[in-house]
């Protein structure tokens, strides 16, 4: 039966699975309860120090209570006098932008003017080019020569001297 055991891996699993548990249980049991302790410990001065912060937060919240009461009554008295003033704002910049919108529609009107004047110099100008080419190519297809260029020179200065209404 022995020699059975000793051929059968899963005795040498099983011894091995037990020595690992009582090595581990040597090694291990010192430092894991030592460390359980330290956490212990910190958890302990965690509470103490909660305690006592939870002291000094009742203290400041009873001073906090009364502060907080004199703020409301000194902000009340703000809230009013911010009150007066915003209302005097609005007024006062009620008035400003109805001179100020006054004064932006006078200065658009005067440059809508100024525009259409612009406008329509720039039509005659390029009216006046158009015409002055359209002669020129007429003149170059049915005259010929120097009386072609005695007629071009008679029409651009009778052109460029008369003004054209508008």
């Amino acid at each position: 039966m022995m020699s059975a055991l000793l051929k059968d891996p899963m005795f040498f699993y099983s011894i091995a699975f037990v020595l690992f548990f009582v090595v581990m249980y040597v090694k291990v049991r010192k430092p894991a309860l030592g460390w359980i302790d330290g956490e212990i410990l910190k958890i302990r001065q965690e509470l103490d120090e909660a305690k006592r912060l939870r002291t000094e937060a009742e203290v400041a919240l009873i001073a906090t209570r009364d502060k907080q009461q004199a703020a409301m009554a000194r902000s009340e008295e703000i809230v009013r006098q911010a009150k007066e003033d915003a209302e005097h704002m609005k007024q006062k910049a009620t008035d400003e932008l109805s001179e100020i919108l006054a004064r932006q529609e006078r200065l658009a009107v005067e440059r809508i003017k100024l525009a259409e004047h612009e406008a329509e110099a720039e039509i005659r100008a390029v009216a006046v080019d158009l015409a002055l080419t359209i002669a020129r190519e007429a003149l170059a297809r049915n005259i010929s020569g120097a009386l072609s260029a005695q007629l071009v020179d008679h029409a651009i200065s009778e052109v460029g001297s008369k003004k054209l209404v508008g």
